[in-house]
């Protein structure tokens, strides 16, 4: 998932983001590797049908109002805040 920490700053290229992700990719691809070999050392249960409140920018909303995807529904389940810039920031240590 990409995340945008500001309203202001835009997203990176599409070929920035290729050399970003191309070293994990060869990583993978490694079978001497224990990258993606390890399991998690937990068991993780999904929560389904969890919404995250978000604020779309102009080109998610131009592709819903142009695409009109069926199966858009009103959801009621569990809604919950993106972290803030800050709460970002820290994951990243």
């Amino acid at each position: 998932m990409l995340i945008v920490l500001t309203p202001t700053q835009n997203r990176i290229e599409c070929s920035e983001l290729v050399k970003m992700i191309w070293p994990m990719h060869a990583k993978v691809l490694d079978n001497n590797s224990i990258y993606s070999g390890k399991p998690c050392p937990e068991k993780r249960d999904l929560k389904p049908n969890v919404a995250f409140r978000a604020q779309l920018n102009d080109t998610a909303k131009g592709n819903i109002k142009t695409h009109k995807p069926e199966g858009l529904s009103v959801h009621r389940g569990e809604v919950r805040a993106s972290k803030s810039p800050d709460q970002l920031r820290a994951l990243a240590r």
